[in-house]
């Protein structure tokens, strides 16, 4: 899902929630690891949101996919 996508829906839904949707593959902390990596920071105090604070152009970043900012996380999988 692109970044632009998700910031949609932030507005009207938790990022939690979002996470949680088929089409997004990541934990709650996975998406927020991945929307600080793409530049942005979440803002707890005046106007509440999310906010494009990183370098380059904002527009640019939004047509990137999540994925490209999200880290693989660990596998539970043994090996014999």
């Amino acid at each position: 899902m692109k970044i632009g996508k998700i910031l949609e829906l932030i507005i009207t839904d938790t990022p939690a929630n979002i996470a949680k949707r088929a089409d997004v593959h990541l934990s709650e902390k996975s998406l927020r690891k991945a929307l600080n990596k793409a530049g942005y920071e979440y803002r707890n105090s005046g106007e509440k949101g999310w906010y494009f604070v990183g370098d380059g152009d904002e527009e640019t970043v939004q047509e990137h996919l999540i994925y490209d900012f999200a880290t693989a996380g660990k596998t539970g999988a043994l090996v014999d």
